[in-house]
């Protein structure tokens, strides 16, 4: 699961901030999705084999408190976000993904 930086995504596609209220956990805009894609596939290339990002999903909106995804001091709660997010991660691990 990646939080992009909401600026960035803001200045790069020129979205409103009406996009991040939008319902959906995730973000499925098809150009955002293949602007992360380029990056991972980059990265990718340094990393072992079994360590490769083959799937992943952009959350609209970064962790929050409120919803007890994440500490006082910032860090993520773990169980809380697999728990939470069992539904979109068991998803990414069943696509296909192609073969590098």
């Amino acid at each position: 699961i990646i939080i992009p930086n909401r600026e960035t995504l803001q200045e790069t596609f020129k979205l409103p901030n009406a996009f991040f209220e939008e319902p959906g956990d995730f973000i499925e805009n098809p150009e955002i999705k293949e602007w992360f894609e380029k990056d991972i596939k980059k990265i990718s290339n340094e990393l072992a084999k079994f360590e490769r990002i083959k799937n992943f999903k952009i959350k609209r909106n970064p962790f929050s408190m409120d919803e007890g995804e994440i500490t006082p001091t910032m860090k993520v709660k773990r169980r809380v976000v697999e728990k939470k997010y069992a539904d979109a991660i068991d998803e990414m691990y069943a696509e296909e993904v192609e073969a590098e």
